[in-house]
């Protein structure tokens, strides 16, 4: 059996379990936020949107972001933790994940063999990357 392979992401102080060797990911702004790819699903959309596309966008497929304390699940307090199109990922002692994947728009609109990789990808990589949050390990 394969040995299971991960993605340490320092700048949250987890890893993740991966299946595809080419797990990527890029901090925001906001170092709380961490966009989730694959070099593959990379190369697909830089194949599949228009040339004017800026070039620093990086396409996630799925965002993770670190929050301080403990996740209540109390469903009248999600909002407030969560946002409205996070999920909860996995709690850890001092801090949670939570993990929200991007709607779309990665070839802005183009109907196209290009576009149809990108949403096959996006498909298989999803739930991938968001059982691999909820499995997440600290460091």
């Amino acid at each position: 059996k394969q040995d299971q392979q991960y993605i340490a992401i320092k700048e949250l102080g987890i890893k993740i379990p991966v299946k595809s060797t080419d797990t990527t990911y890029d901090i925001a702004v906001d170092p709380n936020y961490v966009g989730i790819s694959t070099k593959g699903f990379q190369s697909a959309v830089g194949n599949c949107k228009p040339e004017n596309t800026a070039s620093s966008s990086f396409p996630a497929v799925i965002v993770v972001t670190k929050h301080t304390g403990t996740f209540d699940s109390n469903p009248d307090k999600k909002f407030d933790q969560l946002g409205a199109y996070d999920s909860f990922g996995k709690q850890f002692s001092g801090f949670y994940l939570s993990y929200g994947t991007p709607d779309g728009g990665y070839c802005n609109g183009a109907q196209s063999t290009a576009a149809n990789t990108v949403n096959q990808l996006f498909n298989n990589l999803k739930p991938e990357l968001e059982s691999g949050v909820k499995n997440a390990q600290q460091l």
